[in-house]
């Protein structure tokens, strides 16, 4: 999949979508599920995940619950490139599992969300590169553990 350059988020359904077809933790069929993932320079990535499903199952409310249970939907992009010879995989996890039809609710959550942004801070690639070497370390134990949990 080619991550397509966009000039801003309102272009971002005129992406080529991808399919969600690999089936995790002993899923045997889903209802149509689809997203777009574009890349706005200087702002980042835009995604929007779409799920055709009529009665979506939504049990578990609780901290800790088995939510993948429920109707959820999740995406996994991991990028490649080369860094001086070696080669750094990042990735991104995106995880969608709510649906909310409560407007007072919903203007909540995005209120939420957008004190989250506020307070974010964007990593560049030199402050990725100054990251310190416990960082480091961390980082590759938690790479090596990842399979295991």
């Amino acid at each position: 999949m080619v991550v397509e350059v966009i000039g801003s988020q309102l272009e971002l359904e005129e992406v080529e979508p991808f399919f969600v077809e690999e089936l995790l933790w002993g899923t045997k069929s889903i209802p149509k599920t689809y997203g777009y993932l574009g890349f706005v320079p200087k702002e980042g990535f835009y995604l929007k995940m779409v799920c055709e499903e009529d009665e979506p199952l939504r049990t578990y409310e609780n901290v800790l619950d088995p939510v993948y249970r429920d109707s959820a939907m999740e995406a996994f992009f991991q990028f490649e490139h080369e860094n001086g010879g070696r080669r750094i995989t990042p990735y991104l996890n995106f995880e969608v599992n709510a649906v909310i039809y409560d407007q007072d609710t919903t203007e909540e959550l995005e209120k939420a969300f957008l004190k989250d942004i506020g307070q974010s801070k964007e990593i560049t690639r030199e402050l990725y590169a100054q990251r310190s070497l416990i960082v480091r370390v961390k980082e590759q134990v938690s790479r090596l553990l990842s399979p295991l949990l």
